[in-house]
């Protein structure tokens, strides 16, 4: 079953279990269905626990190598004017949630480092506009706080007059909501008070060179 216990050795570190070369137990189908194919765990066996020692060592150089690249990249993410734009509503709130695959890409397209949004811990769920902070895991002694301001996406909407109101409601039409604050544009009647056909004679008259022509 699923939720039977597996045991398994870890072969990258994994939030709340462990590090390279920890036995841990976690739940059959977590372990099977994700931890095993995405190369994070290998199914623990007599013959894989001889392997231990070993992803401990290279454990161990990475991680000794990887110090001063973590605190160089923590000084990085520090330096970064994060930015997401996401769809919202009324009231700031979004539709859904910023997911840390949604601020690994921020902070690529801040002109930061790639980040492995597995590393990346949300501890409140971001559902509304404004400033938030997150945590990076860059390494077992270097953690970043990361700030990141997200922004609602406004659009036109197709209503006559049109205005502007969360990305949503632009479906819905017409301009009766209270969420549809701004004129657009800005003091000009709608449609325009335009007469059409316009007021010119159709055919127009014969010019006077043309009656000249005419007459010789």
């Amino acid at each position: 079953m699923s939720g039977t216990p597996m045991r398994l050795i870890l072969t990258q570190e994994v939030t709340g279990l462990g590090g390279p070369g920890d036995v841990v137990e976690a739940a059959g189908g977590y372990g099977r269905n994700y931890l095993v194919p995405r190369g994070l765990a290998m199914q623990w066996s007599r013959g894989a626990e001889k392997q231990i020692d070993l992803i401990k060592r290279a454990r161990s150089v990475r991680e000794i190598r990887g110090l001063d690249d973590a605190r160089d990249t923590a000084s990085r993410l520090a330096s970064l004017d994060v930015r997401l734009q996401t769809r919202a509503g009324g009231g700031g709130r979004l539709f859904g949630s910023v997911s840390p695959a949604d601020i690994a890409a921020a902070v690529k397209a801040a002109g930061g480092p790639e980040l492995d949004r597995r590393r990346i811990e949300i501890k409140n769920p971001i559902k509304t506009v404004g400033a938030h902070q997150v945590t990076v895991r860059l390494h077992p002694e270097v953690t970043a706080a990361l700030d990141v301001l997200v922004t609602g996406v406004w659009e036109v909407c197709g209503g006559i007059p049109p205005c502007l109101r969360p990305a949503p409601e632009v479906a819905t039409g017409g301009c009766t909501m209270a969420a549809c604050i701004v004129a657009w544009p800005p003091a000009v009647a709608w449609p325009p008070a335009v007469a059409w056909p316009p007021a010119v004679a159709w055919p127009p008259a014969p010019s006077s060179s043309a009656q000249v022509v005419q007459g010789q």
